[in-house]
């Protein structure tokens, strides 16, 4: 099995291309807006007097830098054609 493969018990192993694999660490990485995604943040969260909304104001502006930047650069790299 190489990098672009996907095994899917009963079916076929399908060919995708690195952009997917790319598209899935962008999406699993867009975390940072909740105060329950770890526990460093959980810890953090009591002893620093932060309140759940903090996170909500820092982290989603950054999830949407992170989209409007690398959405397109993902497509710069691997175009879709």
């Amino acid at each position: 099995m190489t990098f672009g493969q996907i095994f899917v018990p009963g079916l076929l192993v399908a060919d995708f291309p690195p952009v997917v694999g790319l598209v899935v660490i962008l999406v699993v990485t867009m975390t940072l807006s909740d105060a329950i995604n770890n526990a460093a943040t959980a810890l953090v969260m009591g002893p620093g007097g932060y309140h759940f909304s903090d996170y909500w104001r820092m982290g989603l502006p950054l999830e949407i830098l992170i989209v409007a930047v690398g959405t397109p650069m993902l497509l710069l790299v691997w175009p879709l054609t």
